[in-house]
């Protein structure tokens, strides 16, 4: 028995395990799910790409849709949960308030 058709039966008992109910699924059995996003969280998105790099506050200024400047952070946060946006640094206090995060979206080309 060579090496490929030992894989191949070892591979065909640990299914027979699986059917059997002594574990679960192989993790190449299971397909792989993308989660959706949602729609305030594209429509941030879109507009993030627009910009380059902003803040939460100067994205929900530019939406066209009232938007608040929380609905916008929640769903940065979302998109870089998801590998969408990444955090570039945060700004300087030159304003009254809290530093804030300065977003950009990720080049899913590479």
């Amino acid at each position: 028995m060579g090496e490929h058709d030992m894989e191949k039966s070892w591979i065909e008992w640990e299914r027979q395990q699986w059917r059997d109910g002594k574990r679960g699924p192989l993790p190449c059995d299971v397909p792989s799910v993308k989660p959706k996003l949602p729609a305030r969280a594209l429509m941030v998105l879109r507009h993030l790409k627009k910009l380059g790099c902003a803040t939460a506050e100067q994205i929900a200024n530019r939406c066209e849709d009232y938007v608040t400047v929380l609905e916008v952070a929640s769903a940065l946060s979302t998109l870089v949960s998801h590998g969408k946006v990444q955090k570039m640094g945060m700004t300087g206090r030159f304003e009254e308030g809290a530093t804030k995060w300065i977003y950009e979206a990720v080049d899913e080309s590479k």
